[in-house]
C-alpha cells in the first residue's frame, strides 16, 4: 500500500512538473473574467496576452507570504525600466488561503498606491496553477520576452544572486 501511494506521489510530480512553463516554453493565453479573475484597479477582465509586446515580470503570489519577494520588487522598482519595454503584473492566488477576499482587495488596493507601475490581478480559481503549471501556496516569479516565451522562472524566496540573476535577465533581453 505505501509503495502504491510512494509511486502515486512521484508519478504526479512528474506530470505537474512536464507541464509546467519552464524556460524556453511559450506561455498559453489565459483570459480572467466572470468569476474566474479581475484587475484590481478597475476590475476588468485580465488577459495574459496584454503582456505581451515587451519584457513581463509576472509575480505569482499566495497571499499568505505575499512578502516573501518584496526585495524583487523593491529592486524592480528602483530600475524604473521604461514602461514602453517593460510590464510588471502581480497575480494573487486568491484560492491558496482561507483570508477573506475583501481583506485580501484592501491591501492590494493599498499595494496598488506603492506600486502604481504594476498591474495587480485576482485569480479566484488557480487559472495559473491548473494551466501554467505555477506552484500553488507560493510565490513565483516568471520572466518572458514580448512574444510571450519564459525566459526565466523561480519558486520560493529569491536571495541576493537570484535577484541578480534576474536582472541579469531583463537587461540583457530589455532591448531586444
Amino acid at each position: 500500500m505505501k509503495m502504491k501511494m510512494i509511486f502515486a506521489l512521484v508519478l504526479s510530480f512528474l506530470i505537474h512538473n512536464a507541464w509546467a512553463v519552464a524556460p524556453g516554453d511559450m506561455v498559453t493565453n489565459l483570459l480572467l473574467e466572470y468569476g474566474e479573475g479581475k484587475k484590481v484597479d478597475g476590475g476588468g477582465a485580465f488577459d495574459t496576452d496584454s503582456m505581451k509586446g515587451k519584457i513581463a515580470v509576472l509575480f505569482y503570489v499566495d497571499p499568505d507570504v505575499k512578502d516573501l519577494n518584496e526585495g524583487f520588487s523593491q529592486v524592480l522598482a528602483k530600475k524604473n525600466y521604461s514602461l514602453d519595454k517593460y510590464g510588471s503584473y502581480a497575480v494573487i492566488n486568491m484560492a491558496a488561503t482561507w483570508l477573506p477576499n475583501f481583506a485580501i482587495e484592501a491591501s492590494l488596493a493599498e499595494k496598488q498606491k506603492t506600486y502604481p507601475r504594476v498591474v495587480y490581478v485576482m485569480d479566484l480559481r488557480k487559472n495559473f496553477v491548473k494551466k501554467w503549471g505555477l506552484s500553488d501556496d507560493n510565490s513565483v516569479v516568471v520572466i518572458m520576452d514580448k512574444t510571450g516565451k519564459v525566459l526565466y522562472r523561480f519558486d520560493g524566496k529569491m536571495e541576493d544572486a537570484e535577484i541578480k540573476k534576474a536582472i541579469a535577465v531583463i537587461d540583457a533581453n530589455i532591448n531586444a
